[in-house]
């Protein structure tokens, strides 16, 4: 069963990671993957998955999208604070910065939301699906300005 998709940067949250969350080591994630495509039964199941997901969940999002639904906070806000991995270039300045899943990420403040539904609406019927937000507060605001990252930014869709 697929839970989520994108980097739980809320594994890092002492506070939220009641159940012991902890990233898998390199080589336990490259046995992961060596079994799955290997194997066609796994990758039998990884695909079934990640459709379920797209065909029956994701849906729900784009109604809700056209119905113009409203966001609203399933959780408080928290922060993420790397580790000091990498100093580099991130958006418009150097700051520290840890890699997560492949992506790095700076000190920022991570929201959960999801739509906001009535009684009605098709996605009712399943459990809501809930969004992290990524915002690095030394950033700009979404801009018009291609050039510039994006902010705040979802990385990570969770399936309750």
């Amino acid at each position: 069963k697929l839970v989520s998709i994108g980097c739980d940067l809320f594994a890092f949250d002492a506070d939220r990671n009641k159940g012991g969350l902890s990233r898998m080591n390199f080589q336990d994630t490259k046995d992961l993957c060596e079994t799955i495509n290997n194997d066609a039964s796994h990758k039998r199941l990884m695909v079934e998955a990640v459709t379920d997901v797209i065909f029956s969940k994701l849906s729900h999002v784009a109604e809700a999208c056209k119905g113009k639904k409203s966001l609203e906070a399933s959780s408080g806000t928290s922060t993420f604070t790397p580790r000091e991995e990498t100093w580099g270039l991130e958006g418009t300045s150097n700051k520290w910065l840890q890699e997560v899943s492949g992506y790095y990420f700076a000190s920022s403040v991570l929201q959960g939301v999801k739509f906001t539904l009535n009684s009605g609406d098709a996605a009712t019927s399943t459990k809501p699906i809930n969004f992290v937000f990524y915002l690095d507060p030394t950033e700009p605001l979404n801009s018009n300005d291609m050039t510039r990252i994006v902010n705040p930014e979802v990385i990570n869709c969770i399936f309750e």
